[in-house]
């Protein structure tokens, strides 16, 4: 029976991971700076390139995947709370006093200057950015009033504003799957910071002109602060609350992209802020005290023993590594290797399309096969929506054995690709991630 791709690829996006993990490993980046307070804010564009920032307005880069890190800029009177950069050369800071709200680099962030006329966006801060292409950003602001939206469509030469007060008293988070569709989170539109908000997530499918209400929770003093997704289906909401002691602490759950969300209880008398998914079932959840780690998808909630403090951010690559910032920098990295090994040498006993490794990659990736027979193989690459963007083999006659293919990405935008292998034999399907 003819599967169709489009099918195939809807599949592969919405189901849920099934990697097993017999060793999962948070760490302790000694060699990160210690500051005073909490670190506020972290962004990766790849496993080894990241930028922290601090509220007295530090930013420290690493290229290493955090084994060092350098102090690369320091403005005096800020209070930066939000980063997020398109490329490795293009980023911008949200900050929460000024003199400037919203900064801008050009080079890595050796140098930042204020980006010109945000007066007239009517910002007083940006609480959390989103990079939903390598063009388009966006950031909201602010936790405790004046809630906007900025936008750019063309990596920051110029942005828009949107006065979110008919939808929202608070904004913090964002989170977008293309250009079009995202997220909003933050504060009721009825109520007044911290004591009377209700917990709301908006939605968009025109690039933030319209927007759809679809949760707002029945507790009062309370507020969404971040938001993840773990794949298209699968996302989560963290809740603050305006204090802890006594109170019952929840999250939000979807599976079905967005539409509907159902509260989960994760605990009492402690203080939820940052919350990440690194498959649909693992996760973590953290703030001002405890942290927490799901493996069930939020149905029950575990007190982690790892030397967690004060977590406001996840930041994870695909399921093998991860960052989170609070007190201190902290590491995942998911140790699980395969326990087959495959010869080279060999005749393979079946036929198989394997995971490209590394993944996620930036540009070049190895993608391999392995045939019990000779057959005649096209392996193609596709985006999200069908459409081919690179073929590495077309009709090619292929020796029985292990062969790899390398796949370069460099023209390509960051984001999810499908690889998919036809023969006379037999078809199949993986998924990788390119993150530049």
């Amino acid at each position: 029976m003819h599967v169709s791709l489009k099918k195939i690829v809807l599949t592969l996006l919405l189901t849920t991971n099934s990697i097993a993990y017999s060793q999962t490993n948070w760490e302790v980046l000694t060699n990160a700076p210690a500051v005073n307070g909490r670190f506020d804010d972290v962004m990766f564009i790849s496993p080894e390139t990241g930028w922290l920032i601090h509220s007295q307005g530090r930013v420290y880069k690493t290229t290493d995947g955090g084994q060092s890190w350098s102090l690369i800029h320091v403005a005096s009177g800020e209070l930066f709370r939000s980063i997020v950069f398109a490329d490795s050369l293009h980023g911008w800071i949200g900050s929460l006093a000024g003199p400037d709200f919203l900064l801008q680099t050009t080079d890595g962030g050796s140098n930042w200057s204020a980006v010109p006329n945000t007066k007239n966006l009517a910002i007083t801060g940006i609480c959390g950015f989103f990079a939903a292409s390598d063009s388009v950003i966006y950031g909201v602001g602010r936790f405790d009033g004046n809630p906007h939206l900025i936008k750019t469509e063309n990596k920051g030469q110029s942005w828009t504003s949107t006065d979110f007060s008919r939808y929202a008293s608070t904004l913090v988070d964002c989170f977008f799957f293309n250009p079009d569709t995202g997220f909003v989170v933050g504060g009721s539109k009825t109520g007044v910071f911290p004591s009377t908000l209700n917990a709301v997530i908006l939605q968009t499918y025109d690039g933030g002109l319209n927007w759809i209400e679809r949760k707002v929770t029945a507790r009062s003093g309370e507020w969404c602060w971040k938001i993840s997704f773990a794949n298209r289906n699968t996302g989560f909401v963290s809740i603050e609350t305006n204090g802890f002691r006594g109170r019952s602490q929840h999250i939000l759950k979807t599976v079905d992209g967005g539409l509907n969300w159902n509260e989960l209880l994760v605990g009492s008398n402690f203080r939820i802020q940052g919350i990440g998914l690194v498959t649909p079932n693992l996760g973590w959840v953290g703030g001002r005290s405890q942290t927490f780690e799901t493996t069930d998808g939020g149905a029950s909630w575990d007190l982690t023993s790892f030397e967690w403090q004060n977590v406001n951010r996840f930041r994870f690559f695909g399921d093998t590594v991860g960052y989170a910032i609070g007190k201190k920098v902290y590491k995942f990295q998911n140790t699980n290797k395969p326990t087959s090994v495959i010869s080279k040498t060999e005749t393979p006993n079946d036929f198989r399309l394997l995971q490209n490794y590394p993944n996620p990659f930036n540009p070049t990736t190895t993608i391999a096969f392995q045939l019990k027979k000779k057959s005649t193989v096209s392996l193609k690459v596709f985006n999200t929506i069908g459409q081919t963007v690179k073929t590495l083999l077309n009709n090619s006659t292929q020796e029985a054995g292990y062969h790899e293919v390398q796949f370069d990405g460099a023209t390509l935008p960051s984001g999810i690709y499908i690889y998919k292998i036809e023969s006379e034999n037999f078809t199949a399907v993986q998924k990788m991630l390119l993150i530049k």
